[in-house]
């Protein structure tokens, strides 16, 4: 009868925290959520360099039992892959494709992508928000993501003395003055 409940047991995968953390000296898993700034202002100087190498340093510095994914943001938002603990399957993810787009930053989408992980996440969430930190991204009265979130670290790769500005728009009008200035173009700076 014992045998016979320990099958049952085996199959039905039940959750005891106490005895996990008495087999893994207590160690707590965490779930990173690397958010990696892909906007057009991350292709100025050294930026995407830096942004590269601390979105590396996060990789490296997960635990044995840490999983993570990697999420890029500019205008929209991108998940670039499942929950992992695997080290290298994230640096491949870093190193096949990641670039700076022509879009602007948004935070806003960058918090979305964090409350869509919280969503199918058991476990508060570590986020890594790496970026530039152009006050163009932020849009009117935006918060802080709803999920649960256990530690928030910020990297900013652009330096103290960098300018923060953007043309966040840009578009042209028919205006018709005369046939030598048939058009007039407004850019938003």
């Amino acid at each position: 009868v014992l045998v016979i409940l320990l099958i049952v047991l085996a199959f039905a995968r039940p959750y005891l925290p106490s005895v996990g953390r008495a087999f893994t000296g207590g160690a707590q898993q965490k779930h990173v959520v690397i958010l990696l700034d892909t906007s057009a202002s991350m292709e100025q100087g050294d930026r995407w360099q830096k942004a590269m190498a601390a979105a590396r340093d996060a990789v490296s510095s997960l635990g044995e039992r840490d999983r993570a994914q990697i999420v890029t943001f500019g205008s929209e938002y991108e998940i670039r892959n499942l929950a992992t603990s695997d080290k290298a399957q994230l640096r491949a993810v870093l190193d096949a494709g990641v670039s700076p787009t022509a879009s602007t930053t948004s935070y806003t989408q960058a918090f979305r992508a964090v409350e869509k992980i919280a969503e199918d996440s058991a476990q508060p969430l570590s986020v890594v928000l790496i970026s530039d930190l152009q006050k163009s991204g932020v849009a009117g009265r935006q918060g802080f993501p709803s999920g649960p979130v256990s530690d928030f670290k910020l990297v900013d790769v652009a330096g103290k003395d960098a300018p923060n500005w953007t043309v966040s728009g840009a578009r042209s009008h028919r205006v018709i003055y005369r046939a030598k200035y048939p058009d007039r173009l407004l850019v938003e700076v």
